[in-house]
């Protein structure tokens, strides 16, 4: 990842792409979190966390979305 200067301006983008990147690497933590639930031993826990990283990744997506089309993609 490029260091990022405060003092220089940057253009949307720029700016975009970058969140974009970011919402990667989240959308991979999340896919570790609904992995490592599955090897938990107690069912119960494994669903409410397999479930909640299904709603991360929902809002995730979306987000994706939104971005993909301010940047005209």
């Amino acid at each position: 990842m490029t260091a990022i200067n405060p003092d220089s301006p940057r253009r949307p983008a720029d700016l975009v792409l970058d969140a974009q990147n970011l919402l990667s690497e989240i959308k991979h933590l999340n896919e570790a979190i609904f992995l490592a639930a599955h090897g938990l031993g107690d069912r119960h826990h494994m669903n409410a966390i397999t479930t909640v990283a299904d709603i991360i990744e929902d809002k995730l997506d979306e987000v994706e979305g939104i971005l993909d089309e301010a940047r005209g993609v």
